[in-house]
C-alpha cells in the first residue's frame, strides 16, 4: 500500500470517528480528532474532487460510507445573501 493510500485509509477511519462524535462528515477546516487534522483532510478530498483528481473508487467509497457527505459546502452567510437577492 502506498503512502497516499495509507493516508486516505487513515483519513476515512478518522472521519468515521469524527462522525461518531459530532454527527456530521463536514468538520470545520481546523478540526482535529485524535491529533489528526480531519478538517484539512476533508478539504483536500473536496479539492481533489473539484480538480478531477479523485478516483471514481474513492468518490464511491466516500459517498457510500458517509451518506451526508457534500462535495461543495455553502456557508449560512452565503445562503442568506443569495436568499436575500
Amino acid at each position: 500500500m502506498s503512502s497516499y493510500e495509507e493516508r486516505f485509509e487513515a483519513g476515512l477511519a478518522h472521519l468515521h470517528r469524527y462522525v461518531a462524535a459530532h454527527g456530521s462528515s463536514s468538520p470545520p477546516h481546523g478540526s482535529t480528532i485524535d491529533g489528526f487534522l480531519i478538517g484539512s483532510w476533508v478539504g483536500s478530498r473536496r479539492t481533489e474532487y473539484r480538480r478531477g483528481r479523485l478516483s471514481a473508487e474513492r468518490i464511491r467509497r466516500i459517498e457510500t460510507e458517509f451518506p451526508d457527505w457534500q462535495w461543495t459546502i455553502r456557508t449560512s452567510s452565503t445562503q442568506g445573501t443569495i436568499g436575500g437577492l
